[in-house]
C-alpha cells in the first residue's frame, strides 16, 4: 500500500529556495570580489586593487609598494637569488590595522544582509 502525501504551497517554497540559491551563487561568484576591490580602493586608498579568485575562494593581496616597484623587486630578487646573495624574509607585522579589518567585516556583513531569505 503506497503512502501518498499531499502538500499545498510546495511550488512557492521551491521557487523561494531556488532564488536563495541563485543569490548565493552570485554572491560567491562575483559580489565578494567586487566588494573586496571597492574596499581596497575606498577604505585602504589603493589605486589598483589586487583581488584574485581561485576556485570558490577570493583573496585580496597587499603590495607593500606600487605594482611597478614590486615587479622591479621581483626581477632584482631573482638575480640576487641566482648569485646566492638573497635568502628572503617574511614580516611578522600584521597586514591590516584593526580599523581596516573592522571596516572589511562591516562591509561583508552588509553584503550578507542583502540576501533575502
Amino acid at each position: 500500500m503506497p503512502i501518498v502525501i499531499e502538500a499545498d504551497g510546495f511550488e512557492e517554497t521551491a521557487e523561494r529556495v531556488d532564488k536563495i540559491i541563485l543569490q548565493l551563487r552570485e554572491l560567491r561568484g562575483y559580489e565578494i570580489g567586487r566588494e573586496f576591490a571597492e574596499w581596497q580602493e575606498q577604505d585602504v586608498n589603493r589605486k589598483h586593487a589586487f583581488v584574485v579568485k581561485h576556485r570558490a575562494t577570493w583573496t585580496t593581496r597587499f603590495r607593500p609598494h606600487s605594482r611597478w616597484e614590486m615587479t622591479r623587486h621581483r626581477y632584482a630578487m631573482r638575480r640576487l637569488v641566482r648569485r646566492g646573495r638573497y635568502t628572503g624574509y617574511y614580516s611578522t607585522r600584521p597586514v591590516l590595522r584593526q580599523e581596516l579589518l573592522d571596516q572589511l567585516v562591516t562591509r561583508m556583513e552588509a553584503l550578507l544582509n542583502n540576501i533575502k531569505w
